[in-house]
């Protein structure tokens, strides 16, 4: 986080009360801020943006929307592959053809050395077929179905909450990234200031107040 006041990142630091206990802070430490060396409490300042995290929540018709626009995305991935998946038969159908009528060639040859040039040929043509083959493996099906790949996406969608709660610091990155657009600032006198959401929170209808 910011401040919100110089727009400069906080620092984390440690605070040792009388009784040896240590507190979790963030602070201030730009020289011309107004700000500077004045600390807030970590619950305090993370405690304002899970709050805002858990308030990012879409209405069930928004959420239905986004859900069918996965699955759109998902149906013409798939008929994108169809589609490949034709092309290179069509292909490995005609290379047989060419092979059939170079084979029919040799049979009609009696120079050797003509011979040995188709025969070069249709092994070029066994090349390619191979090749097409290691492709056409690759326009499988798909590994994972639809409610495997986008899982984690609607979970997302549906509620950061839901995936910031249990989740690692790498995976909070991530969710904080993909959620706002900016950095996020923190006022000592007005709290969190929300961030610019990025696309679908942008259109949640989350509130612009400050936390």
């Amino acid at each position: 986080m910011v401040c919100a006041d110089c727009d400069n990142p906080n620092t984390a630091c440690w605070s040792t009360s009388i009784t040896g206990v240590k507190h979790p802070y963030y602070l201030r430490k730009t020289k011309d801020c107004e700000n500077h060396r004045k600390s807030i409490r970590r619950d305090v300042l993370e405690g304002a943006l899970e709050k805002l995290l858990r308030s990012m929540k879409p209405s069930k018709g928004l959420f239905e929307i986004m859900k069918s626009m996965f699955s759109d995305a998902w149906e013409q991935r798939k008929a994108q592959m169809d589609a490949g998946k034709d092309e290179l038969s069509k292909q490995k159908l005609l290379l047989d053809g060419q092979i059939e009528t170079t084979l029919d060639k040799i049979m009609t040859l009696t120079n050797t050395t003509a011979v040995s040039a188709l025969e070069k040929r249709i092994d070029d043509l066994e090349s390619k077929k191979l090749v097409l083959d290691e492709k056409l493996q690759n326009f499988g099906k798909p590994v994972h179905s639809f409610s495997e790949m986008f899982e984690l996406s609607l979970k997302f969608i549906s509620n950061p909450w839901n995936i910031w709660a249990p989740s690692q610091l790498s995976l909070k990155i991530t969710v904080l990234r993909l959620a706002f657009s900016e950095r996020i600032a923190y006022s000592r006198k007005t709290g969190l200031r929300t961030p610019q959401m990025s696309v679908p929170f942008g259109f949640f209808g989350v509130s612009t107040k400050n936390v």
